[in-house]
């Protein structure tokens, strides 16, 4: 996604740090981001902002309304070459953020407000496939049944961060075309036509 990987991109090496210890980096990516998306015009563009029942690391306005970002950086398991290896419980790391963030995403925010999740899973082989990595999960069958744009963007020749974008919702469902956001969807990735082909894959992944 254009935003999230112009971002990585610009601080692959400081950021480098941070993955090969499995180390959390929220606090630099939510600076980031809403610097790039303030550069790239959208207006009214915070941090931390409050919405019912939640506390969005970006916000920023769109038609009529707010767009409100939550982002998590989690930390996977698994030996991948050149990275710590490292034991993190799925539980506490993936599992118990993506219930927490979707309760919130899906069922507080209500129109004319957007909500979207992007979760940047790391490290991930490069060379993995990722959707099915995340179906032996015992969650991944619901992760993945939200349909998620996935983009990943590599660290090194073997090494990569998976961005998993969720959303956006809009009165407890996924909204294909929301009023005031297609400029935002586009500007992050793809096309309207895009968008739904990239889901329709993620789909038929999902049910192999």
């Amino acid at each position: 996604m254009r935003a999230i990987e112009t971002v990585i991109e610009r601080g692959r090496g400081a950021l480098w740090i941070a993955v090969r210890q499995r180390a959390s980096f929220e606090g630099w990516l939510k600076l980031e981001l809403a610097y790039e998306l303030e550069t790239a015009g959208f207006r009214e563009v915070r941090l931390e902002e409050a919405y019912r029942g939640g506390r969005a690391d970006i916000a920023f306005e769109i038609d009529g309304g707010r767009c409100y970002i939550e982002l998590k950086t989690c930390p996977t398991r698994g030996r991948v070459r050149g990275v710590y290896d490292i034991k993190r419980s799925l539980n506490k790391r993936v599992k118990r953020p993506f219930y927490e963030v979707m309760e919130r995403v899906k069922k507080l925010i209500n129109t004319p407000d957007i909500g979207l999740f992007i979760m940047l899973l790391f490290p991930v082989d490069l060379k993995a496939n990722i959707i099915s990595k995340i179906r032996r999960w015992k969650f991944g069958d619901e992760l993945l049944g939200e349909r998620p744009l996935m983009k990943m963007i590599k660290m090194t020749n073997e090494v990569s961060i998976t961005v998993l974008l969720f959303g956006p919702y809009q009165d407890g469902r996924l909204v294909r075309e929301p009023e005031g956001l297609r400029g935002f969807l586009s500007g992050l990735s793809f096309d309207e036509g895009e968008i739904e082909e990239a889901r329709k894959l993620s789909s038929a992944e999902v049910g192999r």
